[in-house]
């Protein structure tokens, strides 16, 4: 006699859960708001975002809509119509899972002062803009060489201190005293040559930029990380010039 097996179903099953997020602008003045405007705003969020999850951030599809384009859908019923725009993503996209402890923040960490967060993020755009391009170059195209992504920070790190924090050693008014004294002992035939080497002398050196911004942003974490401030400034600029002209008088 043959034996009789229970008969068994084997059944493959997959769930998954998905979220989209919408990011929505409106405009109550829509003559002084303008195609590229919209874009820009979109832009600069994407840039929030990025930082804030560690990780490329890039549009999945971009819809605008009208308040004088509508569509009639039955009955006199009236929707506004999807004006769809169709582009070229540049982004290397990352699809690897993002997770929470990977993230500088979340906005659990930041919603009860939301507002005021994004709205500076706003109004400090223009500024950042190019320092944000070099520091998140590394998200957007990260396959630049090793040496490219640590100069790009660098200088947005100089860029950032300049802008934000300060940019001369003397007040203006005893630089040009120090200068003036300075100029008043050299022969008239150097004077040229002096003045073009004098030209940024009431810049903070990079090293100096390096060492404030650690004291500005000093904190329990970066402390343990970093030691020695004048070392690790040391190192920072040492490897910039390094890197900048190829010269092992850097080191």
């Amino acid at each position: 006699a043959l034996p009789i097996y229970p008969r068994v179903a084997i059944y493959n099953k997959k769930l998954s859960i998905g979220q989209n997020v919408q990011l929505i602008l409106e405009t109550e003045d829509a003559n002084n708001n303008t195609f590229t405007d919209f874009l820009e705003k979109m832009s600069s969020f994407q840039m929030f975002l990025t930082i804030a999850a560690h990780s490329s951030s890039y549009p999945q599809e971009i819809v605008f809509y009208s308040s004088i384009l509508f569509y009639e859908y039955e009955a006199g019923v009236v929707f506004p119509d999807e004006i769809r725009l169709y582009y070229a993503n540049t982004i290397v996209q990352d699809d690897n899972e993002i997770n929470h402890w990977d993230m500088l923040f979340s906005y659990s960490d930041i919603k009860d002062n939301f507002v005021n967060i994004i709205s500076k993020w706003y109004e400090e755009k223009d500024e950042l803009t190019s320092i944000l391009g070099l520091f998140l170059q590394d998200y957007f195209k990260p396959g630049i060489f090793n040496e490219n992504r640590f100069l790009n920070i660098a200088q947005a790190l100089e860029s950032f201190h300049r802008k934000f924090i300060r940019n001369e050693v003397l007040t203006e008014i005893s630089h040009k005293e120090m200068l003036e004294n300075i100029y008043r002992d050299v022969p008239e035939r150097y004077q040229s040559w002096l003045k073009q080497k004098l030209a940024f002398s009431n810049e903070p050196t990079f090293k100096d930029r390096m060492v404030e911004l650690l004291k500005y942003f000093s904190n329990d974490t970066l402390n343990k990380i970093i030691k020695d401030e004048n070392d690790f400034a040391n190192n920072i600029r040492d490897s910039r010039n390094y890197y900048t002209h190829y010269d092992n008088w850097c080191f």
